[in-house]
């Protein structure tokens, strides 16, 4: 009897534990046309399977999992100024207003966000929507390469620990893109 009652214990831990394993985490990409015989373009990756395959591709600068990038973009420290953004309270950093175009940055509740309105002017306006959401952990990560690198593997591991992220969504009157993680694997 102490065996099976073992064997049962056994087995139901087992069980557990397999059913508390989190589910693989999805990046999605969907890109839809509006334009009459537009296209569709959806693409549904397993962030494991990412992980793996980025450090297999090598072109140009782009090599086992990190992008060259010189260190500094146009004399700019990007490990400097995320330190600074990172250790400061959320806020609007950057608003950016023109005639054709508003531009904010700013970081709230962990996530560094870019919005950017086109505003309407004239009849072929676009009237474009941007709107990008970045965890800062996963900023980070990108950031960890050192040197002159970022390191999309870390960036891959960092966002698969968030929860469902919608990091990029444009909108215009020709086409909506749309990026964003969660846990099913088809992007409808």
């Amino acid at each position: 009897m102490k065996k099976v009652l073992l064997g049962l214990v056994i087995v139901s831990a087992v069980a557990a534990a397999g059913m508390a394993a989190p589910p693989d985490r999805w990046l999605h990409v969907s890109v839809v046309s509006a334009d009459a015989g537009g296209e569709t373009v959806r693409i549904n990756v397993p962030m494991s399977m990412a992980e793996k395959i980025l450090p297999a591709v090598c072109a140009d600068k782009f090599q086992k999992g990190k992008v060259k990038i010189e260190g500094k973009i146009n004399d700019v420290d990007l490990r400097t100024i995320f330190e600074a953004v990172r250790n400061s309270p959320d806020n609007e950093f950057v608003t950016v207003e023109s005639r054709d175009e508003s531009v904010r940055i700013a970081k709230s509740a962990g996530n560094l966000l870019v919005k950017v309105r086109e505003k309407e002017v004239g009849r072929h306006a676009n009237n474009q929507k941007v709107d990008i959401k970045v965890p800062l952990s996963v900023v980070q990560a990108l950031l960890s390469g050192g040197g002159d690198e970022l390191d999309l593997a870390a960036g891959i591991r960092a966002l698969s620990a968030q929860g469902d992220v919608e990091l990029v969504t444009v909108n215009d009157h020709s086409e909506t893109v749309r990026i964003w993680t969660d846990t099913h694997s088809s992007s409808n």
